[in-house]
């Protein structure tokens, strides 16, 4: 039987920082603005690990968290663990996929709603300037007064010890709260922390957590292993691990009795597939 870890879960686990953003939506919001420069209204809609697909034949994509607000704007949150790559080719793929799945069949060009798309990268410094924050928009190469406004925004967040301090002070706080754990007494990450603790003495959700990050831990060793007798790069044998047991880690999870939303992340197969293997 697998002993149960004391140590915290920290609101730099994925799973967690889903839980955390969708619960307090208030919270949330001001999380956003913060983080965007500008003030976000009153969010009524939110959603962790949203699936959207157009169809089996198209690739879907899984959010973090998403928000709408109710000046018809869209907001997706990515907690950006590892060193991926193509992180730029991805913010522009999801920012598209939001416009192109919550635009209504008839609707103008006017209807199309306004999206920011914001990375929190604990890894490492993606772009390796030392910024906090990275904002990203669309502008003219020879002249870049002329920006294309078509309310697309992404902002990618250098949590992470390769950074110049903000000079915004919540900003800092919040950098400080994902990089430290550091929390400041009635400040907007004492909040934070507060959710985080609240969930952390849920003894059921620790557990589930838990058994989440020791089914991807199993797979990438078996990954590297096969790589390695292979003679692939480990990097691959890694990624090709995953791939291979995707299905086998969903079945062990069903029988652990995981949720499925949980499942689907961990083996980035769809809702609906993991639907149709717990039917097996």
């Amino acid at each position: 039987m697998r002993k149960d870890n004391n140590e915290p879960i920290r609101i730099t686990n994925r799973y967690a920082f889903a839980e955390v953003m969708k619960k307090d939506l208030q919270l949330s919001a001001r999380v956003i603005s913060v983080t965007i420069g500008r003030k976000v209204s009153k969010i009524r809609l939110a959603e962790s690990e949203k699936e959207l697909k157009s169809s089996d034949d198209l690739r879907g994509v899984r959010f973090d968290v998403w928000f709408e607000d109710n000046e018809n704007r869209m907001y997706d949150l990515e907690l950006q663990v590892y060193d991926e790559k193509n992180l730029t080719k991805r913010m522009a793929f999801y920012q598209g996929k939001m416009i192109v799945e919550e635009t209504k069949s008839g609707a103008g060009f006017e209807d199309i709603k306004e999206v920011f798309v914001i990375f929190i990268c604990t890894g490492k410094d993606p772009f390796e300037r030392r910024r906090t924050v990275y904002q990203f928009e669309t502008k003219e190469v020879n002249d870049d007064s002329i920006i294309v406004e078509d309310e697309r925004h992404a902002y990618v967040l250098n949590f992470t010890e390769e950074r110049e301090k903000s000079d915004n002070e919540e900003l800092e706080e919040i950098a400080e709260y994902f990089i430290h754990h550091t929390v400041k007494e009635n400040g907007i990450s004492e909040e934070l922390d507060e959710l985080v603790k609240s969930f952390n003495e849920d003894r059921e959700w620790r557990n589930n957590i838990m058994t989440f990050g020791e089914e991807l831990t199993m797979a990438e060793k078996r990954g590297y292993k096969q790589g390695r007798e292979e003679g692939i790069e480990i990097g691959i044998g890694i990624r090709l691990g995953r791939e291979m047991e995707r299905v086998n880690i969903a079945l062990n999870m069903l029988k652990k009795g995981l949720d499925i939303d949980m499942i689907a992340d961990a083996t980035e197969l769809s809702v609906e597939e993991i639907r149709k293997l717990k039917k097996v």
